[in-house]
């Protein structure tokens, strides 16, 4: 197997685009490294399928062919059965006995596990001729509704306003009562029902986040920088190795994927900069472009969090901006710290310089009693940064970016400077701390 693995990997069948076609290397992860493989035999020993890789030549389907053996294999057992009773279902119709199907017993080795398949058990669900006609505004009387679902494919039977439905094996979309409603819509026709205002008076508004992250971009468009937008997913290297950035030190943070197709799509980014980065190296050096550059993103990143209770998935987003300078001759630092300044002043946050912090408020910030919140900035040391020329951003005493000149090892590693010698000078910081919390 582990010949026949590599022979793939290395097969190369492409279009004449020049895309890769070969339809079985996506699917070699899934089996690749486990310390057994699935392989179907018949009763005398012979290979008939290596699921999920390739089928066998001895059980090829042909023209003659009188006995179809199904299987039917998947990651996921529910996915795979809902695959299995659909194909069943089709095929059986055109069985000599129609809609006939001989069931296959599956037996787990070394346990005492089994069960039969296809599993043609019937879901049944229950609802109300109220609530039908209250969510699609009509007056069908029970009859009506039943008539309405046996042409959908549905069992249905009715006892004064209660209706019990039966699913076929066909339908794996039904999975709430409220899609007995929608097949009941489909059958009465969407043009048919009636137009009719809302019970309830509702007011919409726009996600606060949203709402600041648009005028964040009016502000720091207005500063003569330019938006770029990028992919959500990047690889590891470009944010971690490329960054100077530990990777074994973020890894319990890091959303990863499993078996990625592509290798530039590995994990959730942690931060903005490496894709403007990649943004700066596309475009850098063309003839039309003319340094200095201004860049700016505003997006999300995203991290695990074991906190279930507040995150489900076990993984948050954070909004955050970030904007660099690529200059030939000077940092323009200042015009970083600059704008870092614009976008404080715009939320109405005062800074605060850090003596002030600790000959007035005993090195602990205010408490915001007064009404007014303020922001400082203090000595940081992040090696994506050039030591000494670097800074902490804190809002309220809590760190929330940091901005500098970017280490020259990250514009050699994005292939910036190898271009043309540059210097870069970046901010990054979170903007959720600009909502105003209740």
């Amino acid at each position: 197997a582990a010949e026949l693995f590599a022979w793939y990997k290395n097969k190369d069948y492409r279009d004449m685009n020049g895309n890769d076609i070969c339809a079985v290397k996506e699917y070699l992860p899934i089996i690749e490294d486990s310390p057994v493989y699935p392989i179907i035999y018949d009763n005398k020993n012979v290979v008939l399928s290596l699921p999920p890789i390739i089928n066998g030549e001895h059980s090829k389907i042909s023209k003659t062919t009188k006995n179809v053996f199904i299987e039917c294999t998947a990651t996921d057992l529910t996915k795979a059965n809902i695959v299995l009773n659909t194909i069943v279902t089709m095929f059986s119709e055109y069985c000599e006995k129609q809609y006939t199907v001989e069931a296959v017993k599956v037996i787990y080795e070394g346990t005492d596990n089994s069960y039969i398949t296809p599993n043609f058990a019937s879901h049944k669900f229950e609802t109300t001729v109220e609530y039908i006609n209250k969510n699609l505004g009509t007056q069908l009387s029970s009859k009506e509704i039943i008539n309405r679902l046996y042409r959908m494919g549905l069992e249905v039977e009715g006892k004064a306003n209660n209706l019990y439905i039966v699913a076929p094996p066909t339908r794996s979309d039904i999975l709430h009562a409220v899609d007995i409603v929608e097949d009941v819509a489909i059958a009465y026709g969407y043009n048919n029902l009636t137009f009719r205002l809302p019970e309830h008076a509702t007011t919409g508004q726009e996600f606060v986040l949203n709402s600041i992250s648009d005028k964040l971009r009016q502000v720091v468009a207005l500063c003569g920088y330019v938006e770029v937008l990028n992919w959500a997913l990047i690889s590891k290297k470009e944010n971690f190795e490329y960054m100077l950035i530990d990777e074994k030190e973020k890894d319990e943070f890091t959303v990863k994927l499993n078996h990625p197709k592509a290798t530039q799509f590995e994990i959730c980014r942690t931060n903005l900069l490496p894709g403007i980065f990649k943004t700066l190296s596309a475009n850098i050096g063309q003839k039309d472009v003319n340094l200095p550059l201004y860049l700016f993103e505003v997006g999300d990143v995203v991290f695990c969090d074991k906190n279930v209770e507040e995150y489900e998935v076990g993984a948050r987003n954070e909004r955050r901006l970030a904007a660099i300078i690529c200059s030939r001759q000077k940092s323009r630092l200042e015009y970083i710290h600059g704008l870092l300044d614009r976008i404080m002043e715009q939320n109405q946050i005062e800074f605060l310089p850090q003596i002030a912090i600790e000959k007035r408020y005993n090195g602990k910030f205010p408490d915001g009693s007064n009404g007014k919140r303020y922001y400082s900035i203090r000595e940081a040391n992040k090696p994506s940064f050039f030591p000494k020329r670097q800074a902490e951003i804190l809002v309220d005493g809590k760190a929330v970016g940091y901005f500098g000149i970017i280490n020259p090892k990250i514009t050699k590693n994005f292939g910036i400077s190898t271009i043309t010698p540059v210097i870069v000078s970046a901010l990054e910081i979170n903007i959720e701390c600009f909502v105003k919390r209740p």
